[in-house]
């Protein structure tokens, strides 16, 4: 066990993260929630040092409102923060709130037979694994050490500083993206394993992949608001549906590495149906359509988004520090 106090002790005191800055969640009513991820968090961090030499490593809730994470190295300490809000949020919206799979039609009759053979309700689930992407993904830039990782890398979309764009900093964003969705694949495969020997189909494959790719795009989307365009070399991140495209890609290919060989996963059929439980999702909880109207752009854009993968990809080849190059 992980003590939060003496991290954030020696956060405020040798790291020289500002008091101000760090958020004590022990009085939260989901105080629970925030140990149980802080524990998590700092374990894999742990481990992971002695793989990558990014130590002393050490996570943190900080005391900022947004959806939002960030990675940094201050003072030889090598640092996640993520914002009490993303918890606290994400907590409220994906499993309180959250009855999809319930109350809808649709969800109801298609995933009821797999979904209560989890271990947590499927709301919940839905909200671990967007917590746990924001951790893996954050982990992946410490691990890539980039020349602006002492600046901090965080999760925010619009470029506040009106900085000049960067096609390396959208690569940076893609290989941290990849190795999260390599970890939540691996978590999303032992959904399947844990099942009984006669419930571990293609078919429910199929479906637990489809609630990951849904639980990250509508993560996405909640911090991501403008749907009139889509833009490439713009801004510090990757447009949604290009970061959701190269994901998806991610899952399947995981998934069929690490499975039977007769399991063979449809890329275009596990996207759409991720897109459903995505808008019924936004339409429930949200009441909005923001969803369809992604869905739109990807019918028009999905040849100008391959290709702007593999011009990012074909950068990554000559970018050594890369998690996927090491």
């Amino acid at each position: 066990m992980h003590n939060y106090t003496d991290n954030i002790h020696e956060l405020e005191h040798s790291a020289k993260i500002p008091f101000g800055d760090i958020f004590d969640y022990r009085h939260s009513p989901i105080s629970e929630i925030y140990e149980r991820f802080f524990q998590f968090c700092q374990e894999n961090l742990t481990n992971q040092c002695n793989e990558y030499n990014i130590q002393p490593a050490k996570f943190y809730f900080r005391t900022e409102y947004g959806i939002n994470a960030r990675a940094g190295v201050l003072n030889g300490y090598f640092i996640i923060g993520v914002n009490m809000q993303t918890i606290h949020s994400l907590y409220d919206l994906f499993y309180e709130k959250n009855g999809i799979f319930e109350t809808d039609h649709y969800l109801s009759n298609n995933y009821k037979d797999v979904v209560n053979k989890f271990d947590v309700p499927v709301g919940h689930l839905m909200f671990q694994l967007a917590t746990l992407f924001t951790y893996y993904h954050e982990l992946g830039h410490l691990i890539q050490k980039s020349p602006i990782l002492p600046l901090w890398l965080s999760e925010q979309y619009i470029d506040k500083n009106n900085e000049v764009f960067s096609i390396e900093r959208h690569v940076l964003e893609l290989d941290a993206d990849i190795n999260a969705a390599h970890s939540i694949c691996f978590h999303l495969i032992e959904y399947l394993k844990k099942l009984n020997p006669e419930d571990r189909t293609q078919e429910n494959l199929y479906k637990i992949l489809s609630i990951g790719i849904a639980s990250i795009f509508s993560y996405f989307l909640l911090y991501f608001q403008d749907t009139k365009n889509i833009y490439y070399k713009k801004y510090t991140h990757p447009h949604p549906l290009v970061r959701i495209s190269y994901i998806v890609d991610c899952f399947i290919r995981v998934a069929e590495i690490n499975l039977p060989s007769d399991f063979l996963i449809n890329l275009e059929k596990t996207l759409k149906e991720g897109f459903r439980i995505s808008d019924i999702f936004f339409r429930t909880v949200l009441s909005s359509n923001l969803v369809d109207d992604f869905g739109k752009l990807l019918l028009t854009e999905s040849n100008n988004i391959e290709m702007y993968i593999n011009e990012l990809l074909n950068i990554a080849e000559k970018m050594p520090y890369l998690v996927k190059n090491r």
